[in-house]
């Protein structure tokens, strides 16, 4: 949305030029295709990305290899370092779109908004394996958590709060630590959801 803001902004400022100069456009429109054939990449990049088909397919974890085999060739310049003591079986299938996605956002927001040149990511059990805890860290330039997360903007780009509501929809709970010049740290843990011991 705020790249589609912006080519229009751009475009209606040219024909105002051009409108002035009687018809005339001395400024080449070249920026404001490289700003189109960008947007439709990512664009695709994100419809591919909403519900892959890899989920059903093939699962969690293949998935997630898949999504950051996509953003090594999109992001050569930074280095995902991905761990996980959990395997497919162990996580519930209503979980499964719910991880992806904060996975998705995390990442993204490290490549696009953090100049990191690596990002861990961790996937454990916690509280006793009742709980899968995610932790995204990079070594990037950090930012202003208060800040950030009072933003009213929904084109910011940061899509922390989509991550904090999606954990907490979930049951879950959402942690971040950051600060200018120390990188970003985001816990985001989910409750694996057990038999009532009264059922059957």
């Amino acid at each position: 949305g705020a790249s589609l803001a912006a080519i229009k902004f751009s475009l209606e400022d040219k024909e105002i030029k051009r409108s002035q100069k009687g018809g005339r456009l001395d400024d080449s429109l070249e920026q404001e295709i490289a700003y189109l054939l960008s947007t439709i990449k990512e664009t695709k990049r994100i419809s591919a990305n909403l519900r892959p088909t890899t989920l059903d397919d093939l699962g969690l974890m293949a998935t997630i290899n898949w999504y950051l085999r996509q953003l090594k060739r999109v992001y050569q310049d930074i280095t995902v370092d991905y761990t996980t003591a959990i395997t497919e079986e162990d996580v519930p299938e209503e979980m499964k779109i719910i991880i992806y996605r904060i996975i998705q956002e995390g990442l993204t927001n490290a490549q696009k908004h953090s100049e990191a040149s690596v990002v861990r990511l961790h996937m454990a059990f916690t509280d006793n394996k009742r709980s899968i805890s995610l932790f995204i860290e990079d070594n990037g330039r950090g930012f202003n958590v208060e800040e950030t997360l009072s933003l009213k903007d929904p084109l910011s780009g940061y899509g922390l709060i989509a991550m904090r509501e999606r954990c907490e929809i979930f049951g879950g709970s959402f942690h971040i630590e950051s600060e200018i010049g120390t990188g970003t740290k985001i816990r985001a843990t989910l409750p694996i959801l057990v038999e009532s011991p009264h059922d059957g």
